[in-house]
């Protein structure tokens, strides 16, 4: 076969930059790794710095100016409030300017033993969704000191908080209803190749018409071809997690649905009739 011409592999390197079929870099990851570059090149002390790093910083100071300008960043949100901490980072409430539209804005360390480990999964996952029990991304950037992982607010609050407002009782409907719609994002989310790893009530999120969306994606790891995951140390939260994730045998999906089957035992021992049934658009039969 002869080998294509140089206009036909440009349009194809074109497309795959700015059009990426699957989770290969983006036109975004190409800007990130040039501000990045500049910025650790940027840090070397000047009598240390090689020709070809004081020369690199030369030629882009002006572009990476610009760039940095036009790309979203902290400045472009007014924060609200903190709605959430963990050991790995801060969720705010925050409006943008320029719309007023409001976003969960997830706030990840750089550096020190708090620093985002999965950030990668974390955002690969939400930007490439388009599954209706699953959180989406709208927007992630980064500065010096921070990652920034902008995505849809869900204002009914997490399946934690409805348990504790209803005395930790739920009806059987309910447990059904929101049983079945974990499964689903679980499904869904192991389409996208992923695994999730902390199922629990804190990170399921109820949205403005009562669906369940899941959410924090932290501790996602990737499934292999064989529908394992090629991690050692098992993650998770002690309460929920799987026993055969804690023998650290690659359990893959397998691991996910223990979380989920514990959490729904946890609503189903506790209910009684005082809790209402949710109200969505549509039921599960």
């Amino acid at each position: 076969m002869a080998e294509a011409g140089i206009v036909t592999r440009y349009l194809r390197l074109r497309k795959q930059v700015l059009e990426p079929a699957d989770c290969s870099i983006t036109f975004e990851g190409l800007i990130d790794a040039l501000l990045v570059l500049y910025e650790e090149c940027s840090h070397v002390k000047a009598k240390h710095r090689s020709h070809q790093i004081t020369s690199f910083i030369a030629t882009f100071q002006n572009v990476v100016h610009n760039y940095s300008k036009l790309r979203v960043n902290i400045g472009d949100f007014k924060v609200l409030r903190t709605i959430g901490r963990g050991n790995f980072a801060d969720v705010q409430l925050v409006k943008e300017r320029g719309s007023g539209k409001v976003y969960a804005l997830k706030v990840m360390r750089k550096a020190g033993e708090a620093a985002p480990v999965y950030y990668c999964e974390e955002r690969d996952i939400m930007a490439r969704t388009s599954s209706p029990w699953l959180t989406k991304l709208d927007y992630a950037f980064q500065d010096s000191q921070h990652l920034y992982l902008a995505m849809e607010f869900h204002c009914g609050g997490d399946l934690l908080s409805l348990l504790d407002r209803n005395g930790n009782r739920l009806e059987e409907a309910a447990v059904r209803f929101y049983t079945a719609e974990v499964a689903q994002g679980i499904h869904d989310l192991h389409k996208l190749g992923f695994v999730h790893r902390d199922i629990k009530p804190e990170n399921i999120l109820i949205d403005r018409t009562g669906h369940l969306k899941l959410a924090d994606f932290g501790n996602a790891a990737r499934l292999s071809t064989a529908g394992t995951v090629n991690k050692v140390m098992p993650v998770g939260t002690p309460d929920y997690i799987a026993p055969e994730v804690l023998s650290a045998s690659s359990p893959g999906r397998r691991g996910t649905g223990w979380p989920a089957t514990t959490g729904a035992s946890e609503c189903w021992l506790t209910r009684c009739s005082t809790a209402p049934a949710p109200s969505p658009t549509w039921r599960v039969p």
